[in-house]
C-alpha cells in the first residue's frame, strides 16, 4: 500500500470514529432532553391538578365563612319559634361542616400532589397512577361535598329573612322575608338546573379522563 493510501484510510477512519462519537453525544443529549420534557409534563399536569383543588379549596373556605359570619353576627329576636331556630341551626351547620370537610379533602390532596417526585422515571405514568389510586376518589368526594354545601348555603339564605326580620311582626316581615326566600330559591334553583346538569358530570368525569389520557401524558409517550 503507498503512502497516499494508507494516508486516507486513517483520514477515513478518523472521520468515522468522529461520526460516531457525534451520534453517541447526539444521542445522549436526546435522551436527556426527553427527561427534561416528560419532567416537564408531569410538573404541568400537577400544576393543574394544584390549580383545580386550590379553586375548590378557596371557595369551600370563602362560604365557610360567610355562613359562619351568618350565624354569629346576625340579631336574633326574643321569640322565635324552636323549630324555625333548630332549622335554621342545623342547616348553617351543614353548610359550614361541608365546605369545610370539601376544603380538608382539597388541602390534604393539594399536599400530596405537591410532595410528588417530579424526577423519577416515567414520572407523567407514575403521576397519573398516583392520582387515580390516591387523589381521584377523594377529589369526587370533594367536589359533591362541595356542591352539597352551595345547597345548603342557599337555604340558610332562604330562611335569613325569617330570622332577622322576626321582631318586626308586620307586613314588612312578611314581604321582606317572602323577597329574601323567592330570590333564594330561585337562584337555587338556576343553580341545580343550569350549572349543576350542565357542569357537575362533566367536571366529575373529565378530570378521571384527564388522568388517563392527559395530553402531557400522550406527547411524553410520544416523545419517548
Amino acid at each position: 500500500m503507498s503512502y497516499g493510501g494508507a494516508s486516507t484510510a486513517v483520514v477515513e477512519a478518523m472521520d468515522m470514529a468522529w461520526e460516531v462519537r457525534c451520534r453517541e453525544e447526539d444521542m445522549r443529549q436526546r435522551s436527556i432532553d426527553n427527561i427534561r420534557r416528560q419532567i416537564d409534563d408531569c410538573r404541568r399536569a400537577m400544576d393543574e391538578k394544584c390549580q383545580l383543588l386550590t379553586v375548590v379549596s378557596n371557595l369551600s373556605a370563602l362560604i365557610a365563612g360567610f355562613a359562619m359570619v351568618v350565624m354569629i353576627e346576625i340579631s336574633y329576636p326574643d321569640k322565635i319559634h324552636t323549630a324555625q331556630l333548630v332549622l335554621f341551626g342545623t342547616t348553617g351547620a351543614v353548610a359550614i361542616s361541608a365546605m369545610l370537610v370539601s376544603m380538608l379533602h382539597c388541602t390534604m390532596m393539594l399536599i400530596a400532589v405537591l410532595k410528588f417526585n417530579s424526577t423519577q422515571q416515567d414520572p407523567v405514568r407514575m403521576f397519573d397512577k398516583f392520582w387515580n389510586s390516591r387523589c381521584e376518589d377523594d377529589w369526587r368526594s370533594a367536589y359533591r361535598t362541595f356542591t352539597r354545601g352551595i345547597y345548603c348555603f342557599m337555604l340558610l339564605l332562604a330562611q335569613l329573612g325569617w330570622v332577622i326580620f322576626g321582631k318586626y311582626h308586620d307586613v314588612t316581615f312578611y314581604t321582606s322575608s317572602i323577597i329574601i326566600t323567592i330570590v333564594a330559591v330561585v337562584t337555587l334553583i338556576w343553580f341545580v338546573v343550569h350549572i349543576g346538569v350542565k357542569w357537575y358530570a362533566f367536571n366529575i368525569t373529565a378530570v378521571k379522563n384527564d388522568a388517563t389520557s392527559s395530553p402531557a401524558s400522550t406527547v411524553a409517550m410520544q416523545r419517548v
